[in-house]
């Protein structure tokens, strides 16, 4: 078994109930949420969520970690979308968990900078309106 004694860089809940920032609740990278996001206090799986648009709704946050620095573990719970939509990514780089275009399933565009090799898909669909961890 992999132990990592790596502490939890960044955490949003995103359970807000107004407001254009969503809290960091292990430290001091809150991020910023831009366009018209609602806040749906006792929409998420566990208390509240943030719903966005899918056109120009996103959270945004200072840098957290370059993937190629090592180990790297991302969390989120996302529900609904359309294919081809991005859930994480990093600024002026790939996609790091998104919907793919040709059927809705969660794929990441991550791989070893000299990987060649076509992005990894999921079998699962993550765009059908049910809540998904990913």
């Amino acid at each position: 078994m992999l132990r990592l004694n790596s502490p939890l860089r960044s955490h949003r809940a995103l359970d807000e109930t107004e407001g254009d920032i969503a809290d960091d609740s292990v430290g001091e990278n809150h991020a910023a949420v831009m366009g018209n996001a609602v806040w749906q206090p006792t929409g998420g799986v566990v208390e509240g969520a943030l719903l966005l648009d899918g056109v120009d709704d996103y959270v945004v946050t200072e840098y957290v970690r370059d993937p190629s620095e090592g180990l790297l573990s991302v969390f989120a719970w996302v529900k609904g979308g359309a294919r081809g939509q991005v859930v994480v990514s990093q600024l002026w780089g790939v996609n790091w968990l998104m919907a793919d275009g040709a059927q809705g399933n969660l794929m990441t565009e991550l791989r070893e900078a000299a990987h060649t090799a076509e992005p990894l898909v999921s079998e699962v669909t993550i765009t059908e309106g049910n809540w998904h961890e990913v």
